[in-house]
C-alpha cells in the first residue's frame, strides 16, 4: 500500500493523550480515547493490506499471521521480561499473581478478558497494573483471528457484498456495546464484542477508499480532528464507554483517515517530521508507558507528582524509540537469521510465548511468591494485614435478604447499614464490645439514603434500581424486627453527590445537588426513628486521593517509619459540607477525630495499619480505633 505520513501522524495524536491520561494530567481527562483511535487506524491499515494483497493474488493466512507475529510479539515480550524483576521486587503476592496472569493471558490474546474479571479500567487500583494497557492488543488479535477468513469468504461476491457484510457486523457490534453498557458498563469496557465495531469502522474506511482532496475533504478532515481533540479535552472517566460518546473519537479518526488527503490542512499538520516520528514509535511507546507509571507508583516513597510523571512520559517515548530501532525494526525486516523464514518466525514466536506462559503459570501457581522477605517481614504477612474488610463476612456484600451470615448471636440490637464504609466499622464495634448483638446490611457503592441512588461512575440504571430496592428491604426489615435500638449509617457519599441520581419513580436527577442528598439523608433518619431506633451517621475516613495502604506497604517493607504516610487533614469536600449541614438533625461521628490530631492524620498507629487502600479501614485498624475510642459506647451516647 502507498505510505501515508498523516496516518503515522494520527498515531502520534492517539498515543500521546493515552500516555498523559495515565500519567494523571487532568487536561487529558479523555486521553483514553487514543485507544479508540488506534482501533480505527488498525482496522484501516490491516484491511487495506489484505485487500491489496488479495487483488495481487499474493495473500495468505499464514503470511498474515507471520506479519502480525513480527509486529506484535518481540516488543511485547521485551516489556514483560523487563517488567518481571520490578514486579518481583515491588508487588504484593496478589499483585504479582495478577501480573503473572496478565502476562500469560496477553500471550494468549485474552488479557482483556482477564482484566474484565479483575479490575475496572478507571478504578484507582488499575494504576498499579503494569500490563493493563495490553487489553487493547488482545481485542485486536481476537478481531484478526476471524477477519481475514471473513474477507476470504466474501471477497468472491464483490466489493459491495463485502462492504455490506462488514457494515452489518460493525453495526451489530455497536448495538451490542449499547446494550452491554446498560448491563455492566465496567466490564463492557474490556469486552471484545463491545469494541469490534471500532476496528470495523477502520475496515470500512479501507474498503470505501481514500477520497480525493478539495474543500469538501479539507472541511471534513478538520471536523474529524476537532472531534478527536474535543474527545480528549472534554470526555472523562465518568462518561459511559464504549457507547454513544465513543462515536466522537471513532468518527473523528475515520474522517481523518478518509479525507485527510494530500494538500488538506489536516494532512499537512499530521505530516510534520516530529509528529510522524512519534507515530512511528507509537506502538513501543504505548507498551512502555504503563509499566513505567505502575512501578513508579508501586515503589516511590511518596506518590509521584506531575514533574516525575512528565519525566516518565518522556522516558516512555525515549524507550519507545530504542525498542522501535533495535527490536521492532530488526524483527520485522530480518532476512538473515532464523527469522528469515516463516517457520523460523512461528518457532521463535511459540518459544517466546512458551517462556512467558511457563514462568507466569509458575508464579501464579505459587500464589505470587508470598515468602519474599526483607529479612524482617514477608510480603505475604503485609498483604494479610491489608485484606479487604467486609465486616462479618464477604457474604455481607450483596442483597439484604441473602445475608444469612451477617449477624452475631442473639436478637440484634444494632444495625450497621451502608456501603463498604459501613462494612469496615464492624470490627471496631465488636472490639469495643465483644458481646454486641449486631446485624450488618451492606452493599458496596450503595449509600444508606432512602429513595436515591447514583447513576454514573460505571453504575447503570439497573444497578441504581438494585440499590434502591436494597435500602427499601433494609428499612422493611427494621420495621418488622423488634429490639433494634441503634442504627449506624456510613458512606463517603462521594458518588451520590458527584453523579446523576435516580429516585423511586425512576426519574433521573442532575448531578451535584447537595440539597437533594441532604434532604434524603434527613428523611432516612426520620424513617429510622419511626421504628423506635436511634440513629447515627459515621463520617468517611480522611483521605488524600492516593492509595494510603500502598504507602504503608512501602513503609513497612522498604523502611521509612510509621510517620512516612502521615498527611494533613482536608475538610473542604462535598461530603463534609453535606454532613455538617445534616448534623443538627442527624448526629455525626467524625472519624477525622479518631485518626487525626492537630490536623495531622496518622495511618499507622501503635503498630497498627489503619488504612487498607484509599480510604477503607483494615480489620486491625478498625479494631484498634473501635477499642481505643470505645465505639459501642460512644455511638450510643451520640445517637438520637
Amino acid at each position: 500500500m502507498d505510505y501515508r505520513r498523516e496516518i503515522d501522524g494520527l498515531r502520534a495524536v492517539a498515543v500521546l493523550p493515552v500516555v498523559l491520561f495515565h500519567a494523571g494530567f487532568s487536561a487529558f481527562g479523555g486521553g483514553f480515547v487514543g485507544v479508540d483511535i488506534f482501533f480505527v487506524i488498525s482496522g484501516y491499515l490491516i484491511t487495506t493490506i489484505i485487500v491489496e494483497q488479495m487483488r495481487e493474488g499474493r495473500f495468505s493466512i499464514a503470511g498474515f499471521y507471520e506479519r502480525r507475529a513480527r509486529r506484535i510479539l518481540p516488543a511485547l515480550v521485551l516489556i514483560i521480561i523487563v517488567s518481571a524483576p520490578f514486579a518481583y521486587i515491588f508487588m504484593l503476592p496478589n499483585q504479582l499473581s495478577d501480573f503473572a496472569a496478565s502476562a500469560v493471558t496477553v500471550m494468549l490474546a485474552l488479557s482483556n478478558l482477564f482484566f474484565l474479571s479483575q479490575v475496572g479500567y478507571f478504578s484507582p487500583d488499575a494504576e498499579l497494573q503494569p500490563l493493563l494497557h495490553t487489553w487493547s492488543l488482545s481485542v485486536e488479535e481476537q478481531y484478526y483471528l476471524a477477519f481475514p477468513w471473513i474477507i476470504l469468504a466474501l471477497a468472491r461476491f464483490g466489493n459491495r457484498v463485502l462492504v455490506g457484510a462488514i457494515a452489518v457486523l460493525t453495526a451489530l457490534s455497536f448495538v451490542f456495546a449499547l446494550w452491554a453498557l446498560g448491563v455492566d458498563a465496567e466490564r463492557s469496557f474490556f469486552f471484545s464484542l463491545s469494541r469490534f465495531w471500532e476496528i470495523g469502522v477502520g475496515s470500512l474506511c479501507a474498503l470505501l477508499g481514500k477520497r480525493k482532496g478539495g474543500s469538501f475533504a479539507n472541511a471534513l478532515s478538520i471536523i474529524g480532528l476537532m472531534l478527536v481533540a474535543g474527545s480528549v479535552a472534554f470526555l472523562d472517566a465518568q462518561v459511559p464507554f464504549p457507547g454513544p460518546f465513543t462515536l466522537f473519537p471513532v468518527v473523528g479518526a475515520a474522517l481523518i483517515v478518509v479525507f485527510a488527503t494530500d494538500g488538506t490542512l489536516v494532512a499537512r499538520l499530521l505530516s510534520g517530521k516530529l509528529v510522524v516520528g512519534i507515530g512511528l514509535i507509537s506502538y513501543s511507546t504505548y507498551l512502555w508507558h504503563q509499566p513505567l507509571f505502575a512501578f513508579a507508583r508501586l515503589s516511590a516513597p511518596v506518590p509521584p507528582g506531575p514533574v516525575t510523571m512528565l519525566a516518565l512520559s518522556v522516558m516512555a517515548i525515549a524507550l519507545g524509540w530504542l525498542s522501535w530501532r533495535f527490536v521492532e525494526t530488526p524483527f520485522r525486516r530480518s532476512r538473515r537469521t532464523v527469522l528469515a523464514t516463516r517457520r523460523g518466525v512461528f518457532g521463535a514466536s511459540f518459544a517466546m510465548m512458551g517462556l512467558v506462559i511457563g514462568v507466569g503459570v509458575g508464579v501464579y501457581a505459587k500464589q505470587g511468591l508470598p515468602w519474599r522477605s526483607n529479612g524482617t517481614v514477608t510480603f505475604g504477612q503485609i498483604e494479610a494485614r491489608l485484606a479487604p474488610n467486609y465486616g462479618l463476612s464477604k457474604d455481607c456484600d450483596g442483597p439484604f435478604e441473602a445475608q444469612t451470615a451477617c449477624a452475631t448471636g442473639g436478637a440484634p440490637r444494632v444495625l450497621v447499614w451502608g456501603d463498604s464504609f459501613a462494612m469496615h466499622l464492624v470490627q471496631g464495634l465488636l472490639a469495643s464490645d465483644p458481646t454486641l448483638s449486631l446485624r450488618q446490611a451492606t452493599l458496596s457503592g450503595c449509600a444508606p439514603v432512602l429513595g436515591l441512588a447514583q447513576v454514573g461512575s460505571r453504575k447503570t440504571a439497573a444497578w441504581a434500581q438494585e440499590c434502591l430496592a436494597f435500602n427499601r428491604a433494609v428499612l422493611d426489615w427494621l420495621r418488622r424486627t423488634e429490639g433494634v435500638d441503634l442504627v449506624v449509617l456510613s458512606s463517603p457519599l462521594r458518588e451520590i453527590l458527584s453523579f446523576q441520581t435516580m429516585d423511586e419513580a425512576g426519574m433521573i436527577k442532575p448531578a451535584g445537588d447537595k440539597l437533594r442528598v441532604q434532604t434524603a439523608l434527613e428523611q432516612t433518619a426520620v424513617a429510622i426513628r419511626a421504628t423506635g431506633a436511634s440513629v447515627l451517621m459515621v463520617s468517611p475516613t480522611p483521605q488524600t486521593g492516593e492509595n494510603i495502604g500502598q504507602c504503608l506497604v512501602r513503609a513497612a517493607f522498604f523502611g521509612g517509619g510509621a510517620g512516612r504516610c502521615d498527611f494533613t487533614l482536608d475538610t473542604t469536600t462535598q461530603q463534609h459540607d453535606v454532613l455538617r449541614a445534616v448534623e443538627a438533625t442527624l448526629p455525626i461521628h467524625w472519624l477525622d477525630r479518631d485518626i487525626c490530631g492537630d490536623g495531622l492524620c496518622q495511618p499507622w498507629q501503635q503498630g497498627h495499619f489503619i488504612y487498607s487502600d484509599f480510604g477503607h479501614l483494615t480489620q486491625e485498624g478498625s479494631a484498634h480505633l473501635g477499642k481505643k475510642q470505645n465505639w459501642a459506647k460512644a455511638f450510643r451516647l451520640q445517637a438520637r
